[in-house]
């Protein structure tokens, strides 16, 4: 009898041994899971316990469950090839000019690793439409904005004879590189060539000495062009 009151011991004693290694092992792989999808400022996170979350925003009363159960939302992760991001939603990271990687942020499909790479020797500049003020140009220099951009030619088929001002300012701000742009009108009686050589023509007369010498073309909508690819490259063609 005491050889079977052993065996039956030692059986059940491997059961609940068996059974805690199981509890401890749902434990350890189920302390990350989310029980459900959250949003604060604008990011899509997941509800999960505080100890999962020791890299992102915690956000209390957005989820249901126990105190230690929150949003958490802009987790930092890491890819598998070394590369450093923040978990956000897919269409997010696209509109931040990031790229998403799959499979290292807890939460649903469209939850992934964000990449956002910096240029570290590019330059900053920006295009505008309007004359700009002394003030805004000193706070662009001051920003670190190298180049500028200021429109030389309307849609409408004319010359922005604010372009010249702008240029001048810009100059007068420190800033390095002074272009211009011209926004084309095929619908025009003019040619590409003469509104081209009507733009060169105002910028040599007024601040021949404070442009750069290049002029960016602005191509916007189709609604500005003539409705056919070959139509629109005739037109550029074309020299009168």
């Amino acid at each position: 009898m005491k050889e079977i009151g052993w065996i039956i011991f030692i059986i059940v004693f491997l059961a609940s041994s068996q059974s805690q290694k199981l509890v401890d092992l749902e434990e350890t792989v189920g302390s990350c899971s989310y029980s459900a999808t959250c949003s604060a400022s604008g990011y899509t996170g997941v509800c999960i316990s505080t100890g999962c979350c020791s890299s992102g925003i915690l956000t209390s009363n957005l989820c249901s469950g126990s105190n230690n159960i929150k949003c958490c939302t802009q987790s930092e992760c890491t890819t598998p090839s070394g590369g450093s991001g923040t978990c956000m939603q897919t269409s997010m990271c696209a509109s931040q000019g990031g790229t998403s990687v799959a499979g290292t942020c807890v939460g649903p499909s469209d939850l992934q690793c964000c990449v956002i790479t910096t240029p570290t020797n590019g330059q900053y500049g920006v295009d505008f439409s309007s004359a700009i003020t002394s003030t805004q140009a000193t706070c662009m220099k001051n920003e670190g904005i190298t180049y500028v951009i200021p429109r030389g030619f309307r849609s409408t088929g004319t010359v922005d004879t604010n372009v010249c001002n702008s240029i001048n300012t810009a100059a007068a701000a420190g800033i390095a590189t002074r272009d211009t742009s011209i926004f084309p009108c095929p619908s025009c009686s003019t040619s590409a060539s003469e509104q081209m050589g009507e733009l060169i023509t105002f910028l040599n007369n007024n601040c021949k000495t404070k442009w750069s010498g290049r002029i960016w073309l602005d191509i916007e909508g189709s609604s500005y062009w003539l409705g056919s690819t070959s139509a629109n490259q005739a037109w550029y063609k074309v020299s009168k």
